[in-house]
């Protein structure tokens, strides 16, 4: 166990040094809340959406069932 902690502390001080590491860490912290904000927007905006679409002949058992879960229109 005391090997894992020097290994650690090795480790995380190298980490800590390194310039580019600290700015990758930090543009990630930074860039995944505005990531899933976007996403998430976007997701909804999407799922109000309706869409109209055309079908020729007899319409099957179960396609209305369809049409009412996936937001589509006849």
């Amino acid at each position: 166990m005391k090997t894992l902690a020097i290994v650690f502390r090795k480790e995380m001080r190298e980490i800590l040094r390194d310039r580019r590491t600290l700015i990758a860490i930090g543009l990630a912290a930074l860039a995944t809340p505005t990531v899933l904000v976007i996403v998430s927007q976007v997701s909804t905006q999407t799922a109000t959406q309706t869409y109209t679409v055309g079908y020729n002949g007899e319409i099957p058992t179960g396609l209305d069932i369809l049409l009412a879960a996936t937001a589509l229109t006849l």
